[in-house]
């Protein structure tokens, strides 16, 4: 996984906290989270080819450091043991039980 751009985040001083780093985490699911999942599910659907997918995806990951950082998970998700479906989802969710956000505890 990469850290969907904390370090620069960090350096240039826009994270800063756990305020600020809840800040940046809601602003990047509600944006590449969201275009990412939109993408994925049109190839699930079939309307869109998986080669246009990635181009479509290049196109919104300019960064060449990124866009390897995301095909090295996508390889990395290709070798889960097993059938994809709660595995990945429950493993997720256990992570969630056991380490809460501090206005959680």
């Amino acid at each position: 996984m990469h850290s969907g751009g904390i370090e620069e985040a960090v350096t240039s001083g826009l994270v800063t906290d756990l305020v600020t780093l809840e800040a940046f985490l809601t602003r990047r699911i509600r944006s590449h989270g969201l275009v990412t999942a939109s993408i994925a599910a049109a190839v699930h659907r079939g309307e869109l080819m998986p080669a246009d997918a990635d181009h479509e995806t290049d196109a919104r990951t300019p960064a060449p450091a990124a866009r390897e950082a995301s095909r090295s998970q996508g390889r990395g998700w290709l070798g889960w043991p097993g059938p994809c479906g709660p595995k990945p989802a429950g493993t997720i969710s256990a992570c969630g039980r056991i380490w809460r956000w501090p206005r959680d505890a």
